[in-house]
């Protein structure tokens, strides 16, 4: 999907909804325009990334509360800042999100997270060291 479909924003876009009188934040974000190329690819890997975060914390068992909800709203606002600030569209997040989804159910199906507990067990009850 990255290289054969790119999504774009022309930089005239972005640039043609500032106001005349920008504050700070306004500046900064025009900047950012500015560096970055009009061409995003899709899908966003902040979404994707942002979206696993979410589901790991969601299915996992012993985590405090209040670090879980941190991370659920954090990656929430890191999704909203791609659509904000006009570097990807919707259609971004639902293609990483499907991915995500397809990536979850077939580490759920082989069981991969108990393979890496046996492996991490394993490795403890050696005592083998990894190098830095």
């Amino acid at each position: 999907i990255y290289f054969c479909w790119q999504t774009e924003y022309p930089i005239e876009w972005k640039l043609a909804y500032l106001p005349e009188n920008m504050n700070f934040f306004d500046r900064w974000v025009r900047a950012t325009w500015y560096i970055g190329l009009p061409i995003n690819l899709l899908p966003s890997q902040h979404c994707y990334f942002a979206i696993a975060s979410i589901i790991t914390v969601i299915d996992s068992k012993d985590m405090h509360w209040a670090y879980r909800a941190f991370m659920i709203v954090f990656n929430i606002m890191v999704i909203f800042s791609t659509w904000f600030l006009k570097q990807h569209f919707i259609l971004d997040f639902v293609v990483s999100f499907g991915i995500i989804a397809i990536l979850y159910a077939f580490a759920r199906l082989i069981k991969f997270g108990d393979k890496v507990d046996t492996w991490a067990s394993a490795c403890k009850q050696k005592k083998i060291k990894f190098k830095k």
